[in-house]
């Protein structure tokens, strides 16, 4: 196989949706012609996690390689974790091409947030931790790249991406509205990537809670709470809401694997009794959900999908998965969400006491989509679209993709 590209894929978390993406991404650059070798702290479990994610994919065609670097996940970071784990990770890197024999045309970072902390700053003066050419994308730009540190922990501390932009192909971005910020900051093209979900609907999965919603709503209106369940997510706000409803009309799914640690104790204890005690309008699955087909099969028994996130400045890609099985969303009336939910008329913008309200005055409509503008957003937010994406920047990195 001489003759075909070969990139390197790189993420260190196996959490959330990293899997399929990972998967997506190796499955899209194997369609264009490329090797690929995915670099991870848990070789067997990727595996596995990938197979689930992507029943399609041809992870026999991927080399795994683990990857000893796995410490720059987690939030400890400062002082010089960063840079000593990023000459790690090339060494590791520099050691699989002379194994294969081949040289990596392209090493992507299937998230980018993991190596963009800051680090004291005078040992990437001195020597750079990482020299090969790359791209990759990033998820939370604002918090991590645009970020503004006091004075003196400027003047002491770097990023990686400031500092090795021009080491850069280019930069992907999930949400547009910092697009241009940080293309100035870094002097690098930014993409503004597509939070894509399957792109074929995903047969229907037997599984306990999927057979228990299919059981128990017995053709209520259904409202879920999906995915790893967090403070930000609105938990209280859907529990107040499942307290509103009309329990005859109304039924609740929250699924996910609860993160205690998330919670204060606090919030915890506002929470505890509806979850101890459920009403009998109420299912709480306190799993993770194994894999991308559960999450899918739960959106699909949904009339609505609660994504009630607060504070959250960045991406989801429950609006796309809303879009795609036509499920209307129930979201912050502020910030990216709010505004790609009103631009493109996918469910509902509100306020918590509109929320709360429209349940209590039982004044949830049947909701009709503007078919134009759900196509377009679901055809902006594609796998096809990522394949563009990547087309070009392999383009970039090799000449032309045959």
């Amino acid at each position: 196989m001489k003759n075909r590209k070969h990139v390197c894929l790189i993420d260190f978390r196996l959490s959330g949706h990293h899997p399929f993406y990972l998967a997506n991404f190796a499955h899209t650059f194997q369609q264009l012609g490329c090797n690929v070798d995915i670099f991870t702290p848990e070789v067997d479990p990727c595996k596995e996690a990938l197979k689930h994610a992507l029943p399609q994919l041809k992870s026999t065609d991927i080399t795994f390689v683990h990857t000893s670097a796995s410490t720059v996940n987690g939030r400890r970071r400062w002082g010089c974790r960063v840079y000593f784990n990023l000459i790690k990770l090339q060494q590791e890197i520099q050691n699989q091409e002379r194994i294969a024999g081949n040289k990596y045309g392209l090493v992507f970072f299937a998230y980018l947030d993991d190596v963009t902390l800051p680090d004291f700053a005078l040992p990437y003066l001195i020597k750079p931790p990482f020299t090969m050419k790359f791209s990759g994308l990033l998820m939370a730009p604002r918090e991590k790249v645009l970020r503004r540190f006091p004075l003196l922990v400027r003047l002491l501390s770097t990023t990686f991406l400031e500092q090795r932009s021009a080491d850069t192909s280019e930069i992907g971005l999930l949400v547009e509205d910092v697009k241009q910020s940080v293309e100035k900051k870094l002097k690098k093209k930014v993409v503004v990537y597509p939070d894509f979900c399957s792109s074929t609907p995903l047969k229907q999965t037997n599984c306990p809670i999927n057979d228990e919603v299919h059981s128990r709503k017995h053709g209520r209106i259904t409202t879920s709470l999906l995915g790893s369940i967090q403070p930000h997510k609105g938990v209280d706000l859907f529990f107040e809401c499942v307290r509103a409803a009309d329990p005859e009309k109304h039924f609740f799914v929250i699924a996910g694997y609860f993160r205690r640690t998330a919670f204060t104790d606090e919030q915890w204890q506002t929470i505890q009794p509806i979850m101890e005690d459920p009403p009998e309008n109420l299912i709480i699955f306190n799993e993770w959900l194994e894999s991308e087909a559960i999450f899918d099969s739960l959106v699909q028994q949904s009339d609505y999908l609660f994504a009630y996130y607060r504070n959250f400045k960045k991406s989801s890609n429950i609006l796309t998965k809303g879009a795609f099985y036509r499920k209307p969303v129930i979201v912050s009336d502020k910030y990216l969400m709010g505004a790609r939910v009103r631009k493109y008329k996918l469910g509902f913008p509100l306020t918590e006491k509109q929320t709360i309200d429209m349940y209590r005055n039982d004044s949830m409509h049947l909701f009709n989509f503007d078919e134009s503008l759900r196509q377009q957003f679901v055809s902006s937010h594609s796998v096809e679209r990522l394949k563009n994406i990547f087309s070009s920047l392999l383009h970039v990195a090799f000449g032309k993709i045959p």
